[in-house]
């Protein structure tokens, strides 16, 4: 029996193991693994000991990282498992570098001299959870208003050493702003 390891995680090293069980109150040896860094691949062996044994559960384990490849365009991951229990992971990684806050707001005139318009980018970082909705409330200086329909939520990504991007078909054009 085959078993792949997702690519989120690596390890420089094969092991082989043995393959332990409980049954009737005691860890028994029911065969052996085999684990090939190169595929992420563990290769289960069973012996004759496991024949005739009513054994439901079983399990083994061993030490591996994660991949900063895997996390370096985003450090929200879901790690799948593709096999008979096809489990999976929301991973949050800890970025190398973070923004120096958790809001940032920058305004960016039309022209350095008399301006007629400032597109304004606020950043909201939050990699605790997954911020579905929100309010954003600002006070505009005097003698500004916003323009109806420029409003746009832009979600973004924030990768393992810190780089932001914005996610692909994550722009949202907000028309009840006012």
């Amino acid at each position: 029996m085959e078993v792949k390891i997702p690519d989120a995680f690596v390890s420089n090293q094969d092991i082989d193991d043995d393959l332990m069980v409980e049954y009737e109150g005691e860890i028994i040896k029911v065969g052996t693994f085999e684990f090939d860094h190169t595929t992420n691949i563990v290769t289960l062996i069973f012996d004759e000991t496991i024949k005739n044994k009513d054994i439901e559960v079983g399990y083994f384990g061993f030490e591996m990282s994660f991949s900063s490849e895997f996390f370096e365009d985003n450090v929200r991951q879901k790690i799948e498992f593709d096999d008979v229990v096809e489990k999976e992971f929301d991973i949050i990684a800890e970025p190398e570098k973070m923004p120096a806050s958790a809001i940032s707001k920058m305004g960016q005139p039309d022209s350095e001299i008399n301006p007629s318009s400032i597109v304004w980018t606020v950043d909201v970082f939050n990699l605790d959870q997954d911020t579905r909705s929100g309010e954003f409330t600002d006070i505009l200086p005097e003698g500004l208003a916003l323009v109806a329909g420029s409003v746009k939520l832009i979600s973004l990504d924030i990768g393992i050493k810190g780089d932001i991007t914005p996610v692909t078909g994550g722009t949202v054009d907000v028309a009840d702003a006012s």
